[in-house]
C-alpha cells in the first residue's frame, strides 16, 4: 500500500477497527506520523462507537484509553481503569469531570499529568475546550486552577490535540520491590 493510498483511506475511516489495521500498515510502512494520527482517530471513533457522543465526552474517553495503554505498556500485563470507568458509566462522563473540577485540591491524576507534561489530558484541560458542555463554574474552577500551576504547564494548555504519553519509568518488579510493600496498582 502506497503512501497515497493510506492518506486516501484515513479520510474515509468509519471503525476503530478499521483505524487500528490503518495504523499498522502506517507503522510498517515507516510513517510514524500517519501512525499516529491514525491511532488517536481510531480511539475517536470506538468512543463513539462506545456511546460517547459529545465532543468532551469522547476527549475524556481517548483520555481514559490513552492512560490505560499506557498503563499496560509499563506495567506489562493488561490494565483497565475500572474505577474511573464505572464513576464515567452511572451519571455519564461529564458529570464526574465537573466534580474533580470543581474540587479545591487537584487529584493525583492531575498532578501526576502536570509531572509528565501531558496537561493536554486533564479533566481541567478538557473543560477548558469545551466550555459549553459543562456548567458555569467548572470552566472558571478549571481556568483558575490552570493559572495557579506552574508557568511551563499553562503553555501546554493550549494544546488541542491529544498525543500518546511519553514512557514512563518501570515499576520496580516483586524480587526488587521490598518486603511487605504493594506492588504498582492501575
Amino acid at each position: 500500500m502506497t503512501p497515497e493510498e493510506i492518506e486516501k483511506r484515513f479520510a474515509k475511516l468509519s471503525t476503530a477497527a478499521e483505524a487500528r489495521n490503518l495504523a499498522a500498515n502506517a507503522r510498517r510502512l515507516g510513517q510514524p506520523e500517519l501512525a499516529e494520527q491514525t491511532h488517536l482517530r481510531g480511539l475517536d471513533l470506538r468512543a463513539r462507537e462506545e456511546g460517547y457522543n459529545s465532543p468532551a465526552a469522547r476527549a475524556i474517553a481517548v483520555a481514559i484509553y490513552l492512560y490505560e495503554q499506557e498503563q499496560t505498556r509499563v506495567l506489562r500485563r493488561k490494565c483497565h481503569a475500572n474505577r474511573t470507568r464505572k464513576m464515567l458509566r452511572k451519571p455519564g462522563p461529564l458529570h464526574p469531570a465537573e466534580r474533580m473540577v470543581l474540587n479545591p485540591r487537584p487529584s493525583k491524576a492531575y498532578r501526576e499529568l502536570e509531572d509528565i507534561d501531558r496537561m493536554d489530558l486533564s479533566y481541567e484541560a478538557i473543560v477548558v475546550r469545551f466550555p459549553d458542555e459543562f456548567d458555569a463554574p467548572a470552566p472558571k474552577s478549571s481556568s483558575s486552577r490552570r493559572n495557579s500551576s506552574s508557568p511551563r504547564v499553562r503553555l501546554r494548555w493550549t494544546a488541542a490535540t491529544v498525543r500518546p504519553l511519553p514512557p514512563l519509568e518501570r515499576p520496580l518488579s516483586a524480587a526488587a520491590r521490598p518486603t511487605g510493600t504493594p506492588g504498582p496498582a492501575c
